[in-house]
């Protein structure tokens, strides 16, 4: 990537990457984490980490000169206002999720290295009883959704997944989804003109819809930095965008599931009180994908449910469809049987805050809340 020059830089772009990096020390102020060893498998090309890639952030001494140069006064509202909304939205929704940086082998290869929070068998074990208590209250089957957390995450709330497919899903996933008022126009047009017998006017629509889903989402153009380990050790920074990965305990892509629970929430909220909110959207999403694929005729079982959850699709899978039988009877869930998802908490009438303090609570009664859950809260509260 071309280095830019000083003028290059227009003073609109420099207040945003304060407000940035603002944010990123914020962050970093946030986060306790434990470096652990890789998996070997965690693998990206070096394009990868950065396929959502803009010009290099510059120095914030950089920054500091060219405001400098200007008129006192001249800016100074505008500055004021970035870097107070940046500091406000993290400060309400902190990034808690793993970090983790990039190693580039001689080869050019590179890998994602994990940068993990000391997460105990002790705290999958305490992490385990928590989804099984949120989902009950929901009144699903505690143990299918728990299953769902071993196989995603181990019962780890906090994963961030990096995997070559989820990478590119995700990504591919960000830029379908991105707003575009030009191409909403456009759309407009096409309906206005076609009307609605014709399947042009559908298939606009259907777009429309989705490039509409994050349109007033303040997070969609955030981006992670994150430290590129060169192969004889120098370090470079790198950034992309938050929306390349998968989050929390059932590695959620923010773009598929997101507006299940918040369509203007951040993409890492599924981290955030110990993954409370992931519990819960997987329980609405489930429902939805029960409902979804007994309307295809498919039925509603346990088996079609996570075939649904798992991999989008209600079509029956026979290379695959073993693995959930196997795993579901070691844990005497009858495969064939209706899943039972509940209704209490229902999606479309249920706030989001207060059911995310009905379970916190519920869960500081019970000791199910790990420390980093409750230190979290004890700096938002300061």
């Amino acid at each position: 990537m071309a280095k830019r020059n000083l003028s290059d830089w227009t003073f609109s772009e420099l207040l945003r990457r304060l407000a940035q990096l603002l944010g990123l020390v914020l962050i970093a102020a946030c986060s306790e984490q434990a470096v652990e060893r890789p998996e070997a498998s965690l693998r990206a090309s070096v394009h990868q980490f950065s396929f959502l890639a803009e010009a290099p952030v510059p120095a914030l001494s950089t920054i500091a000169a060219v405001v400098e140069e200007r008129d006192p006064g001249q800016g100074d509202a505008a500055m004021g206002e970035r870097v107070d909304e940046a500091r406000d939205r993290l400060h309400h929704s902190p990034y808690v999720c793993e970090q983790f940086e990039m190693r580039v082998r001689d080869d050019g290869r590179a890998r994602h290295k994990r940068l993990r929070r000391s997460w105990t068998e002790t705290d999958r074990q305490r992490f385990r009883k928590l989804v099984e208590m949120v989902a009950k209250e929901m009144g699903a089957d505690p143990k299918l959704v728990a299953l769902w957390a071993l196989r995603e995450s181990t019962y780890n709330p906090y994963a961030i997944h990096v995997l070559d497919p989820d990478l590119e899903a995700s990504s591919q996933s960000w830029r379908r989804h991105r707003w575009d008022p030009e191409r909403a126009e456009e759309l407009h047009a096409i309906m206005a003109e076609v009307g609605a017998r014709d399947p042009g006017y559908w298939k606009a629509k259907a777009e429309l819809s989705r490039i509409s889903r994050f349109k007033d989402n303040p997070y969609y153009e955030d981006r992670v930095s994150f430290d590129v380990v060169l192969p004889k050790g120098e370090r470079e920074r790198g950034e992309t965008s938050y929306w390349g990965y998968g989050y929390g305990p059932f590695g959620f892509n923010p773009t598929y599931f997101l507006a299940t629970w918040d369509a203007k929430a951040p993409p890492w909220v599924f981290c955030n009180d110990d993954g409370i909110a992931a519990i819960v959207t997987a329980v609405w999403a489930a429902r939805q994908h029960q409902r979804e694929c007994a309307s295809l005729g498919f039925g509603d079982s346990n088996e079609v449910v996570n075939r649904r959850f798992s991999s989008g699709h209600c079509e029956l899978r026979p290379g695959r469809a073993h693995l959930f039988r196997k795993r579901a009877r070691a844990r005497n869930i009858n495969p064939r049987a209706t899943a039972k998802l509940g209704d209490r908490w229902p999606m479309d009438s249920s706030d989001r805050r207060a059911i995310v303090e009905h379970m916190r609570t519920r869960a500081e009664a019970e000791g199910l809340l790990s420390r980093h859950a409750r230190a979290d809260a004890a700096r938002l509260r300061h």
